[in-house]
């Protein structure tokens, strides 16, 4: 068998699939003869199920005994571990989104992508034209645009009819202190979060807003958490009142 039908799992699934050559293969695993009954047609489908059996690698016979092969799984196996795709592969067919990662780190890895392909640096477009470059992506293309200005890969004017790509930020500039604006305000159930005046991410509990800010700005721009100066402005609920800074 070559290396190549070796590491396909079909030819393996297809012969255990036919009952003859299941239960030869059985019968050579527990180091037992294939019966053979005393019929000629009996007797032909046992033959036959040993001939595919060998070429498909399961068994082989030794000093004049069959016996099974174990190789053709590990290295079917083996093959299947190779062909994993990684980083945005994982999410990504022929081009468009299957699935949206649930790590934000591969969640913005997969955005970025999608914002480098679609939109220019600096390009300002209309909804309709960003959701028709979008299309391409994914077939929701709306939620799509509102992914990436959540992201903050792509600015939305305040009327909410024209999008900017975002400047693409340089990985090796000097990592200088940058100082945000955070507001956190309760909902029913989480935390919203704006940063600069732009809600962009949530939290479960008040003590996580700082954290889930700092590693949204990392994610956003590449830099360690701590080297943001953030100025945070909680807004507890409406009915017990007050607001309080830190």
């Amino acid at each position: 068998m070559t290396t190549e039908s070796a590491a396909d799992w079909r030819p393996i699934f297809a012969a255990l699939a036919n009952d003859d050559m299941r239960r030869v293969y059985s019968e050579v695993v527990l180091e037992r003869a294939p019966i053979v009954d005393p019929t000629v047609q009996q007797s032909a489908r046992t033959r036959r199920a040993v001939e595919a059996l060998r070429r498909v690698g399961l068994i082989e016979e030794e000093d004049g005994v069959l016996v099974a092969r174990s190789d053709p799984f590990s290295s079917a196996l083996r093959a299947r571990a190779h062909d994993k795709p990684d980083g945005i592969g994982r999410f990504v067919r022929d081009g468009r989104i299957v699935q949206y990662p649930a790590r934000p780190s591969d969640r913005m890895e997969l955005l970025r992508w999608v914002a480098d392909q679609a939109l220019e640096e600096g390009e300002t477009l209309s909804e309709q034209a960003v959701n028709a470059r979008l299309s391409a992506f994914h077939d929701d293309s709306a939620a799509l645009r509102r992914y990436l200005v959540d992201a903050g890969l792509v600015d939305r004017d305040r009327a909410g009819s024209a999008y900017k790509r975002m400047p693409k930020v340089c990985a090796k500039e000097e990592a200088t202190v940058s100082r945000h604006v955070v507001r956190a305000e309760r909902s029913a159930k989480y935390w919203v979060i704006s940063i600069d005046g732009v809600v962009r991410t949530q939290a479960k509990r008040e003590r996580e807003i700082e954290v889930m800010a700092r590693d949204w700005l990392a994610l956003m721009n590449e830099r360690e958490p701590e080297s943001f100066e953030l100025e945070i402005d909680v807004t507890h609920a409406r009915a017990a009142g007050g607001r309080c800074s830190r």
